[in-house]
């Protein structure tokens, strides 16, 4: 019993072993102090992770992927991204938090701000916008307002264009998912949000500007924890109800991923001083867990022989086999068994073929699925030549001439033909036969009378 107990126990212990190998093989990134965050894969269009999705939230920061969405539309549709802008004091009137000292009387372009805006996050180049392109603040943001509903961010309502916290101002981490890859569709966003610094040229009222980046993972000047030499752009910064927030993209082996960490905290030392900002710590761990933990693998072979189909009039042929298209490679976690989790399932699109049949003809579609989910199609195509037999050819024509309707019908219509003729035939002759049977018998009563 010992001995059977011993073995039930160290099978416990392995089965407990190979478990822990798998869970640690797919844990979930290592994230801490933050209230939402996700890693989304812009190259595959494939959401990695995702915490707190839907918790309402201040924006903070995230707000100015809006501000700079709706301004460029603006100015990019009217060609006017050259145009020189006065600042007046109305535009500077509720500006606070981060901004480059706009003044009064000060003469800019529309580039300039949108520059100061993206790079900066200047809050006076967000109102300066806001009311050169739409003519006030409340008029920029319902149209920021309207473009969230467009984009279908349901639980998004924006009160102004910097991001400065507002008891109605809210949003959620699936929202700001859907502005932030919005935003990367316009190369001149992330054409600027990936400076280090833009040099904001002397204005009427200015001299100089040197505006360095706001998102510590691409510019060093200010905190160089947190450089991550794969980042490429995006928005960052923090308010007291919304917390360090950032949305930034890195791109790496030929993909790009977008990280969205909202609500991250810092930490504060006893002598009062800051410590780790965990926007960036998450947003770090984030980029490093996709890169490590995903990966593109040949999951299908162009010579991978996926099933036969049968072929009718070929030339010593009566099947031919069916291959993959093209061969194909899928972005799935590094540790995927593609021969166990990936599912081949093929249609195809008819019964059988015909020959003549050419290599590479379309046959069918092969689909791929990876955990009950769709993750890939490719067409099945014919793998040899077939020639037609063409005596095999001429038996099928005539086989086909005699199974047709048409046919049947013509013959059970030659058959009743010919069977009226046979009877009507049949007919004519008995009537003769009876005619000259007639006639004999007349002749032979003539004869008896004659003789008598």
């Amino acid at each position: 019993m010992c001995g059977k107990a011993l073995k039930i126990s160290l099978a416990a212990a392995l089965i407990l072993a190979l478990f822990t190998v798998v869970a640690q093989a797919q844990d979930d990134p290592q994230i801490s102090r933050c209230t939402a965050a996700c890693v989304y894969n812009i190259t595959n269009e494939k959401l990695l992770y995702m915490t707190g999705g839907d918790k309402v939230l201040a924006p903070a920061s995230t707000v100015k992927l809006m501000t700079g969405v709706v301004a460029l539309d603006f100015y990019i549709k009217a060609d006017a991204l050259e145009r020189e802008i006065t600042i007046t004091a109305e535009m500077l009137k509720n500006v606070a938090g981060n901004n480059i000292g706009l003044r009064a009387g000060e003469v800019v372009t529309a580039r300039q701000l949108l520059s100061a805006l993206i790079v900066g996050g200047s809050n006076d180049a967000a109102y300066a916008l806001a009311f050169d392109s739409y003519g006030s603040a409340e008029a920029f943001v319902d149209t920021m307002n309207a473009r969230a509903a467009e984009l279908g961010m349901n639980n998004t309502y924006y009160t102004n264009p910097t991001g400065m916290d507002s008891e109605a101002m809210r949003t959620t981490l699936s929202d700001t998912l859907k502005i932030a890859l919005e935003a990367y569709r316009h190369n001149t966003f992330m054409e600027l949000a990936g400076m280090k610094r833009y040099e904001f040229a002397a204005t009427n009222k200015s001299e100089v500007r040197y505006i360095n980046n706001r998102n510590y993972l691409i510019a060093t000047n200010i905190v160089s924890d947190y450089y991550y030499k794969y980042a490429s752009g995006m928005s960052s910064g923090m308010t007291e109800a919304g917390g360090w927030c950032i949305a930034a993209t890195a791109r790496s082996g030929g993909v790009t991923q977008l990280v969205i960490v909202m609500g991250g905290e810092q930490e504060k030392n006893k002598d009062g001083t800051f410590g780790k900002i965990y926007s960036y710590v998450n947003a770090i761990e984030l980029f490093k867990w996709s890169f490590d933990n995903f990966k593109y693998i040949r999951v299908l072979e162009n010579t991978t022989m996926i099933c036969e189909i049968p072929v009718n009039l070929g030339r010593g042929v009566d099947h031919v086999t069916l291959l993959p298209e093209e061969s194909l490679d899928l972005y799935l976690p590094a540790d995927t068994d593609v021969k166990k989790e990936i599912i081949l399932s093929w249609a195809l699109d008819k019964p059988a073929l015909t020959a003549p049949v050419k290599a590479g003809e379309t046959a069918g579609l092969l689909t791929l699925y990876y955990k009950d989910e769709i993750v890939g199609r490719v067409s099945l195509v014919v793998k040899n030549n077939v020639e037609l037999y063409r005596t095999l050819q001429f038996i099928d024509r005539m086989r086909g001439i005699i199974e047709s309707e048409w046919f049947r019908t013509a013959a059970v219509a030659a058959a009743g033909l010919g069977a009226a003729y046979i009877l009507i035939v049949a007919i004519i002759r008995g009537r003769r036969k009876n005619s000259q049977h007639v006639n004999h018998g007349q002749q032979v009563d003539r004869r008896r009378i004659y003789r008598k």
